[in-house]
């Protein structure tokens, strides 16, 4: 950024510690991205029910085997090693 953008930050957070953050900060939008982010409080979902955590995976999304060859293919694929 920058170095007037830089100075603007640093003089922003040199106006808040741990008990004024909230004024100097919109921390309820952070909140509510990272709760979007993550799936919390979304509409609809009662959190207070319980609900099956342990569930099987997929057989058919697990690869079985790996060959050198298919390695290769995605490595050269990712400009990785051959």
């Amino acid at each position: 950024m920058k170095p007037d953008v830089q100075a603007a930050v640093r003089a922003a957070w040199d106006r808040v510690d741990a008990e004024t953050i909230a004024s100097g900060a919109d921390t309820g939008w952070f909140r509510d991205e990272v709760g979007r982010l993550y799936g919390w409080d979304v509409p609809g979902v009662d959190y207070a029910v319980a609900a099956e955590t342990t569930v099987p995976w997929p057989a058919d999304a697990r690869p079985t085997t790996c060959t050198s060859a298919a390695t290769a293919r995605v490595n050269a694929a990712s400009g990785g090693a051959a």
